[in-house]
């Protein structure tokens, strides 16, 4: 295997167009591995870039290649999705279409995605094929632990709260989610609002995770969630997988604010948990395709539907929120590494042979 890495001095820490997708390109790479690089790249069999940032460093190394193995395009998320303004969003729409373009196959992470990205081939016709994001090997073996076992993983100031109150107890409200504009995390800080009466019932303490992407936008949602419920946790960071397992091992549910999302891995991570996630029920969440049906709520999180007769009554219903998390937790753990290998392996050697 031939690893290559952009200098770390371009600082990433963002795939938008506001991060420094100009340098990843052939001009940057670490040309000091015993074997060249280039030919090593001309001896693969597949080339995989993942959207349109690495779509384009592809381009930037195609014509210095002897040989150009065929491409399958693995697309993490459309971009332009979700975009409000024509101009930026007709930005990403130009790069994805030239993305589209170089492959011999497309893997989506949802039928929304895949449709979406069917209108940007121009008349070509290039297979694309949904395939969903495993649950990762450390999660699955996580989930097999119980909260006793995971206890000392907890965060401190989780562990706090959680400090006078019975150690089987599920008492948090989760959302695990990046802190910017696009995952719409005010629709967990309005659920919270809307659901007042319930949380104060079963005293339920609402937990936010996630990096900060945004300054003034996760300041907003900060001030608005402790203001809402002043007993909320917050942690501006993401958790590592000890971390996440142990507080969802004390998680009654979770909420995935998205209104859309081109998968939701917290969603999945959750359910391996057993614990059931509230979703957007429009389609527009890819892991609805592992935990619809019978293995979530879904709810019209995008019409604003944060509370309802039918919601309260299925929240304050213990054992239906078990049986649902307990089909979510069978699904979750199913669709593994193993499963996504084996499918993915398929898909590489159709484009090869």
């Amino acid at each position: 295997m031939i690893v290559t890495t952009i200098p770390q001095r371009f600082g990433w820490k963002r795939l938008d167009k506001d991060s420094p997708w100009r340098q990843f390109c052939f001009s940057n790479v670490d040309l000091s591995e015993e074997v060249p690089f280039l030919t090593a790249v001309s001896a693969a069999d597949v080339v995989c870039p993942i959207d349109w940032t690495g779509s384009l460093a592809w381009s930037s190394v195609v014509s210095k290649l002897s040989t150009v193995p065929p491409v399958l395009y693995l697309n993490f998320r459309v971009f332009s999705l979700g975009i409000a303004d024509p101009g930026e969003r007709d930005w990403y729409v130009e790069k994805e279409i030239e993305a589209v373009q170089q492959a011999r196959m497309i893997m989506a992470l949802s039928e929304k995605d895949k449709g979406v990205l069917s209108q940007f081939m121009k008349g070509q016709i290039i297979p694309i094929h949904v395939l969903l994001p495993p649950l990762r090997g450390d999660v699955k073996q996580l989930a097999s632990l119980d909260y006793k076992d995971l206890k000392c993983y907890m965060p401190e100031n989780v562990m706090a709260a959680l400090a006078n109150r019975p150690p089987e107890s599920k008492c948090l409200v989760t959302c695990i989610a990046r802190l910017s504009p696009e995952k719409h995390v005010e629709n967990f800080v309005k659920f919270v609002e809307a659901n007042q009466d319930l949380f104060k019932q079963h005293d339920w303490i609402p937990f936010l995770a996630g990096s900060n992407a945004d300054q003034e936008y996760a300041n907003k949602i900060e001030e608005s969630l402790l203001e809402a419920a002043s007993n909320s946790i917050i942690m501006e960071s993401f958790l590592t997988p000890k971390a996440l397992c142990a507080v969802l091992s004390r998680a009654v549910i979770n909420v995935h604010p998205c209104e859309y999302d081109a998968f939701g891995m917290t969603i999945c991570e959750a359910a391996a948990m057993g614990v059931p996630s509230l979703v957007e029920s429009n389609g527009n969440v890819g892991a609805s395709a592992i935990v619809g049906d019978g293995a979530s709520i879904e709810i019209d999180i995008s019409q604003g539907q944060y509370s309802s007769g039918t919601l309260t009554y299925m929240l304050n219903d213990e054992q239906a929120l078990k049986r649902i998390g307990e089909e979510a937790k069978k699904r979750a753990l199913t669709w593994d590494e193993a499963a996504y290998g084996r499918k993915l392996l398929e898909y590489l050697h159709a484009v090869r042979y």
